[in-house]
């Protein structure tokens, strides 16, 4: 149990510092939808790798339940990135500006 924290906490910090370039450089003009934006980036891609881990272990498990609490963790990806989307689109609907 504890390398696979320590595993998804490194895969976590190295997809955070990959991410932490497209910050922008001055920092003061960046707006809260930017500093959004980016963290919906680093959440989608850690859930791309949470979703290749489970799916792995779920093709290589040995018995059932092992293939279980693989295909749950499949669901509970799917529907945290379900639930990442529908965030970003009601982040997106509320802070862009009226065409009127």
């Amino acid at each position: 149990m504890k390398s696979k924290i320590l595993v998804f906490l490194l895969i976590a910090l190295s997809e955070m510092s990959v991410g932490a370039h497209i910050i922008p450089v001055g920092l003061r003009d960046a707006t809260i939808q930017d500093i959004i934006t980016i963290f919906y980036g680093i959440t989608v891609a850690v859930a791309v790798v949470m979703m290749a881990f489970h799916g792995i272990k779920w093709m290589t498990a040995d018995n059932d339940e092992d293939r279980k609490q693989a295909r749950e963790g499949v669901i509970h990806v799917f529907l945290g990135l379900l639930f990442i989307l529908i965030a970003a689109a009601l982040v997106d609907m509320v802070y862009r500006r009226p065409s009127y």
